[in-house]
């Protein structure tokens, strides 16, 4: 009996510690999986960087290689506001000097001046005495035949585009006129030098559509094409291209 006593005693020490045991290890169980699920809910940040905006475009220069004849056409490749790539397909059919140099520029597009009502008035004094009678003042408003673009080309040579006119600023005379083919006018001008072999414009108002120049021995032609046949006069500063 005395030997029993201290033999269960033993083993009831050794249930204690086995419980225990057993309750540090679910206690650190639970700690991990809370540890864990905590970092499951966590919420993840992650860093944007801002998109920087290129600089504004104004021009670019460029040049074609030795076998370069025709310029068929230009294809401009751009980004919308969604950042979709889209595409401009501009048609040139121009014939080119590959040893010239390119350019493709931006251009702000002119402000129409603001035209203002003039009131007509009476000088009536019949009206003056009558103080209580009053007439409506009639308003008109007049039409100007505005400047939409202008583009200098040198010293001796403007172009002046208005609405389905335009003006070649020059004292350069008259060598040859062709106004009979379809929505195109070629025009021959004298003059000994001329600083660039070829120049075009791409107007896209008043109802023309581009301008081009090119030097010859003793000349220079001026290529205009628009919306429809032209007619040609002479003014006191130049010549006038009219549309039909």
């Amino acid at each position: 009996m005395k030997i029993l006593l201290p033999l269960l005693c033993a083993v009831l020490l050794l249930g204690d510690t086995n419980s225990s045991a057993d309750l540090d290890a679910n206690s650190t169980n639970k700690d991990k999986n809370s540890s864990a699920e905590q970092n499951l809910s966590a919420p993840k940040f992650q860093v944007i960087k801002p998109i920087i905006p290129p600089d504004d475009f104004t021009s670019q220069l460029f040049s074609l290689p030795s076998n370069a004849k025709v310029i068929t056409q230009i294809i401009v490749r751009y980004s919308d506001e969604n950042g979709a790539i889209q595409e401009k397909i501009i048609d040139i059919n121009r014939s080119v000097d590959w040893r010239d140099d390119f350019m493709l520029s931006a251009r702000a597009k002119p402000a129409l001046s603001k035209i203002l009502d003039v009131s007509v008035t009476s000088n009536d004094p019949n009206l003056e005495q009558n103080g209580g009678i009053s007439m409506p003042k009639p308003y008109f408003t007049p039409r100007l035949d505005l400047p939409l673009e202008t583009i200098k080309f040198d010293d001796k040579l403007q172009f002046v585009i208005k609405n389905h006119s335009l003006e070649i600023i020059t004292k350069d005379e008259i060598k040859s006129l062709d106004t009979n083919k379809s929505k195109f006018a070629k025009i021959e001008l004298f003059r000994d030098e001329m600083k660039l072999s070829q120049a075009g414009f791409m107007v896209n108002v008043g109802g023309f559509y581009d301008i081009n120049i090119t030097r010859d021995e003793g000349f220079y032609s001026l290529e205009i094409s628009g919306e429809s046949n032209a007619s040609f006069e002479n003014f006191a500063n130049g010549y006038i291209i009219k549309l039909k």
